[in-house]
């Protein structure tokens, strides 16, 4: 499961939809996949900068019309059943205008308020880029925070298991990789912004930690 955003933000949008894709992954629509299948809404496009702007065109010229098809066929939400538990995967709430929230330093009541509504008893999401697992009322928030946008070069996922008395346990798992050859790539290809992506979304400020699981 990939839970939204799977383009944008990067040199290689065209290998990583080839790579989901090929490899079969169900995902649902974030907000940057929603801009490249269904036009970048005026809104957002006033708010940007000339570069950001810039690094969203160019995105979507490196995928096809068949890609947009691809993309636009992906839903909001996927439910399934784990063990006795109902786990909703999802890229965030959305407002009633149909855009993505993002409530700032959530509270596990914030998360039980923006999904009161869904018939879930986990909820695992991303669009905030950190980590997340909080429980509200008996029902768990999950994210395990971006696959690319962090400051250290590893990727993050959450692993689900039915135990034999249906409860579900999960296990965060954190993969380490080379970065060198990701960060060269916004050079070689001139990604638009590329200066100011590699400085907000993944920047470099800590340590690099070995590869371990938790």
């Amino acid at each position: 499961m990939h839970v939204g955003d799977a383009i944008a933000i990067g040199p290689h949008p065209r290998e990583v939809l080839d790579l989901l894709v090929g490899q079969e992954v169900t995902c649902v629509l974030g907000n940057h996949d929603c801009w490249f299948a269904f036009g970048l809404p005026a809104q957002w496009a006033a708010s940007m900068s000339t570069e950001e702007l810039e690094h969203q065109h160019w995105t979507h010229a490196q995928l096809s019309d068949a890609d947009r098809k691809t993309v636009s066929r992906w839903p909001y939400e996927v439910t399934m059943q784990v063990g006795a538990k109902r786990v909703l995967f999802l890229h965030y709430a959305r407002r009633p205008d149909g855009e993505f929230d993002l409530v700032r330093n959530p509270s596990a009541a914030d998360f039980g308020r923006l999904y009161s509504s869904a018939p879930a008893d986990i909820v695992i999401f991303g669009h905030d880029h950190r980590p997340f697992d909080l429980v509200c009322e008996g029902r768990r928030f999950l994210s395990p925070g971006s696959l690319g946008c962090h400051d250290r070069p590893e990727a993050r996922a959450l692993v689900l298991t039915a135990t034999p008395k249906g409860e579900v346990s999960v296990e965060k798992v954190r993969a380490r990789y080379e970065d060198a050859g990701l960060m060269a790539d916004f050079d070689r290809r001139r990604v638009p912004a590329r200066d100011f992506i590699r400085s907000t979304f993944i920047t470099r400020t800590r340590s690099r930690p070995t590869a371990r699981r938790r």
